[in-house]
C-alpha cells in the first residue's frame, strides 16, 4: 500500500545546460501530474526560492517566500502543508 503523503515536496533537478542548470517541478498534495516551473536557475540556492516564491509559501511565523530571501534554517508552509525540497542529480 502506497504511503499517504501529507506535503508538497520540490524536486530541483541538475540538467545539461552550462549557464542555468537547475530546473524545478513541484509535486503537489493528492493525484495529478507535477507542475515543471518554465524558469531555469544557476544554483540550488535559487531554484529553491523560486519554488517558495511560485508557491506564495511562508513561514511558521508568516514571513512569505516572495519577499523573505533567506530559506536556510526555517520550515516553509503552504495552506498548513509543509513544503520539503529534494536534490536529484548533484
Amino acid at each position: 500500500m502506497a504511503k499517504k503523503r501529507t506535503g508538497i515536496r520540490v524536486i530541483i533537478y541538475k540538467t545539461k545546460h552550462k549557464t542555468q542548470p537547475y530546473r524545478v517541478d513541484i509535486d503537489g498534495v493528492g493525484p495529478g501530474p507535477m507542475e515543471t516551473l518554465r524558469e531555469r536557475y544557476a544554483r540550488p540556492y535559487t531554484a529553491k526560492r523560486g519554488a517558495l516564491r511560485h508557491l506564495k509559501a511562508t513561514t511558521s511565523s508568516g514571513f512569505p517566500g516572495g519577499v523573505f530571501g533567506y530559506i536556510g534554517g526555517y520550515s516553509w508552509f503552504k495552506d498548513g502543508m509543509p513544503v520539503t525540497f529534494e536534490q536529484v542529480g548533484k
